[in-house]
């Protein structure tokens, strides 16, 4: 399995940058860039093998499962492999220019941050998926932290105390799980609890549930993510509100597939999740003064979208495809907008849109970057956002039509709010100079404005990954009789 070096390399590299960054703090950037390169070239060699071959298994010491450590990888998760990658070289390039001092801890919590996210999405057992999801949820705590201020701090702790409540639930879910199968591989589980009708199979997973909730941000768990959004550097808010949201919802989607399926509730409950994230998202972006804390709530609303479809799937094939394929736009569309509005607010040192009204006006490049963004969020033709936001509107127009009115009204909400700042930002009459932005800021915004409108009008190829994607979530049987082979 090619792909299993890169949780190596990043967590190699996160240990190492403290070691010889001690030397010369600006190796700590070249290490990071490096490494980072070095992982997305492993994932796109690594993707033909598993289109190719389906369920690709490794056992760690040769321990095969249940007995050892599995990891595997298939056409599901290699989706989220793919975007986790990307995703952490262009923070990586993204903040060369924006992390001045302490450039040694930064990057060395960003690679840690990338080994849990890697972590949860290769591993095949249940205690390796919690590791993995503290030492992500750790490098995440101490990030938002990393600004220092009274209000970074502020919400680290509460982040910290919250999130260790809730792993402690996924811990207790696991313990479960193990006390009844008495396994903790993930396939084994899921052929043990096929047999048995034990009522905590069902609390398990709502605690299992609740512990990767809380990470990903869907209401009723979103207490926390404006206020971590706005504390947060904008770099930081973007890798929580894309990558580690969709690692999160990746973990119960996998668990629920492979082990709880028969609890058909399941559905109706993610369908309501998801309205319910819209909903609030939406109408909560709305009344924002925030940039920020704007974003933040949007990325509520757009997860909904996500949860949404998974909820649909089970009625409407098409949904699961539309889902997968709105988790993939969704990371795009958010590194875009937070990391277009993060060089104003890095500037300007200030998140508030009445005090950065106007600071974008003589900038024609960030004002299409954000412009594309915030149009795509909200789904307008010619977009990403649209080519997946109209699978769902069909997909829910097959269920209910309520479901259709509501996915469209928040998505009226959405562009309202985002004109709005875009209108404060980049269109409102303030004497202020133009903002110079360096090569590689330049290169990795025009990256994700090609990509969100690439997406949009050649929408097929995109469909047709998630297509694949979808397949292999559903194929229980392959990815049990490949781990237990």
């Amino acid at each position: 399995m090619l792909s299993f070096f890169i949780i190596i390399i990043y967590l190699a590299t996160g240990f190492l940058i403290p070691l010889i960054g001690l030397l010369k703090r600006k190796n700590s950037y070249i290490m990071a860039l490096l490494a980072s390169s070095i992982a997305l070239i492993i994932t796109i060699i690594a993707i033909p093998n598993v289109l190719f071959q389906g369920t690709i298994v490794k056992y760690m010491s040769g321990w095969p499962a249940p007995f050892g450590i599995t990891l595997a990888v298939d056409s599901f998760n290699m989706i989220f492999i793919s975007l986790a990658t990307i995703t952490n070289l262009m923070i990586v390039i993204y903040s060369k220019s924006r992390i001045k001092t302490w450039e040694v801890e930064y990057y060395s919590l960003l690679m840690l941050l990338f080994t849990g996210i890697l972590g949860i999405l290769h591993t095949g057992d249940l205690f390796n998926m919690y590791v993995f999801f503290e030492i992500m949820a750790i490098s995440s705590y101490a990030l938002v932290s990393f600004h220092k201020n009274k209000n970074a701090l502020e919400c680290a702790i509460k982040y910290l105390i919250l999130g260790t409540f809730t792993s402690s639930f996924l811990l207790v879910g696991i313990a479960l799980i193990y006390g009844i199968t008495g396994t903790l591989t993930i396939a084994n589980i899921a052929i043990i609890i096929a047999s048995k009708k034990a009522i905590a199979v069902p609390i398990a997973f709502g605690l299992i549930f609740a512990g990767f909730a809380f990470k990903s941000s869907i209401a009723p768990f979103h207490y926390l993510k404006s206020d971590i959004s706005q504390a947060s550097m904008p770099q930081i808010s973007a890798i929580l509100a894309s990558i580690v949201s969709m690692t999160a919802i990746y973990a119960i989607l996998r668990l629920y597939f492979i082990i709880f399926n028969q609890i058909f509730i399941f559905n109706y409950i993610l369908i309501v999740l998801g309205l319910l994230s819209m909903i609030i998202g939406s109408l909560m972006a709305l009344k924002q003064k925030d940039i920020l804390r704007m974003l933040g709530y949007s990325s509520i609303a757009q997860l909904g979208f996500v949860v949404l479809g998974f909820g649909m799937g089970a009625f409407v094939r098409q949904a699961y495809n539309a889902a997968i394929f709105h988790a993939i736009n969704t990371v795009f569309i958010e590194l875009l907008l937070f990391l277009t509005a993060g060089v104003l607010i890095l500037k300007h040192n200030t998140s508030s849109l009445k005090e950065l009204a106007g600071t974008g006006n003589k900038n024609k490049f960030l004002s299409i970057g954000f412009f594309v963004g915030a149009i795509a969020n909200a789904g307008i033709p010619l977009t990403n956002g649209f080519a997946s936001k109209w699978l769902l509107y069909t997909a829910s127009l097959q269920i209910n039509p309520i479901i259709t009115l509501i996915a469209i009204f928040t998505s009226v909400i959405t562009l309202a709010y985002s004109l709005k700042a875009y209108v404060v930002l980049f269109m409102s009459n303030t004497d202020t100079k133009k903002t110079i932005l360096d090569k590689p800021t330049i290169i990795i915004i025009t990256i994700l404005i090609s990509v969100c409108v690439a997406l949009g009008i050649f929408y097929t190829a995109g469909l047709d990954i998630s297509d694949i994607s979808a397949r292999s979530l559903l194929n229980r049987a392959q990815y049990i009789k490949e781990v237990l082979a």
